[in-house]
């Protein structure tokens, strides 16, 4: 019934909303603690993504590489990745594939990133999104 569908999609705007907000305040915890950092693809609205969950990026940081490497070693910093634009039909593939990527140095400084979170240790416990929503962590 067309009642109901508006419903359920309101429904759901709210359970989103709702999950991003838990997402935001929990993150605003944890950078309490030490700094934030999302990664991404710009193309894909890197910037909102990452003032949407309340933390920064590296697009303006002319030393971006130093700053992501100290970054990864300091576990106070919480990272998000931005999974929207990656290509990969589950969060683990497209995390996964853009690691490959990266490590064999083939393509871009998002997998060159998503290389050294991997091999950091740092992506079991980093926070994934898409399409400003919370993805399951597919390494816990």
């Amino acid at each position: 019934m067309p009642g109901e569908g508006v419903a359920l999609g309101a429904m759901g705007a709210a359970i989103k909303a709702s999950s991003v907000e838990a997402s935001v305040a929990a993150t605003a915890q944890r950078a309490a603690q030490g700094d934030h950092i999302v990664l991404g693809l710009e193309a894909f609205g890197l910037e909102k993504t990452a003032a949407d969950v309340g933390g920064r990026t590296l697009m303006n940081d002319v030393g971006w590489r130093s700053t992501f490497q100290a970054a990864l070693q300091d576990s106070t910093t919480q990272i998000t990745v931005s999974l929207d634009g990656v290509s990969g039909g589950s969060a683990y593939s497209q995390f996964m594939n853009a690691a490959q990527q990266g490590a064999a140095s083939q393509s871009g400084n998002f997998n060159w990133e998503m290389s050294q979170l991997y091999q950091a240790g740092r992506h079991v416990e980093a926070t994934f999104i898409r399409d400003g929503a919370l993805v399951p962590n597919p390494f816990k």
